[in-house]
């Protein structure tokens, strides 16, 4: 999933539209509306386990945008090969179209849950549904526990 940040707010936090919606669709999905203060660095989710990566690692304001991503497919799909004979019972969350490409190399024990990505919701106009996360949660609970749910 990529979510570009954006620009400083008056914090120094950066926020983009995407990661505005990705915020409050998670606030929506697992806090009933309830706003929560989201570090937009994701730190307390990525203590937890949880590794966020973009279809493209790098960004690039060229008219040919997918010139851009064609760059970083080899090796996103490499990086997801790796980890899928590395660490089985690995819950894959892609967000869109470009990122469900990659569905064919995961492998082995591995799920996939899949959703939109908040770029879409905003250009269609809706807010953006987080429900991913109850699904991947679900997921968790059955491999491991309660314990083992991600703490959104």
């Amino acid at each position: 999933m990529g979510i570009p940040l954006g620009n400083n707010d008056a914090y120094g936090h950066v926020f983009s539209q995407e990661l505005i919606a990705f915020i409050k669709g998670i606030e929506k999905s697992e806090y009933d509306g309830f706003k929560m203060h989201q570090d937009p660095t994701f730190k307390d989710i990525i203590n937890q386990g949880v590794f966020f990566m973009d279809v493209a690692l790098t960004s690039s304001l060229a008219k040919e945008p997918m010139q851009h991503k064609l760059y970083w497919k080899n090796f996103t799909r490499e990086v997801i090969k790796t980890i899928c004979s590395w660490h089985q019972n690995t819950v894959f969350i892609l967000l869109g179209d470009e990122a469900q490409a990659f569905k064919p190399y995961i492998t082995g024990n591995n799920h996939i849950v899949c959703a939109e990505h908040p770029a879409e919701s905003i250009a269609n106009k809706r807010k953006f549904d987080a429900s991913f996360t109850k699904e991947a949660n679900d997921i968790l609970e059955q491999l491991g526990g309660e314990s083992n749910k991600i703490i959104w």
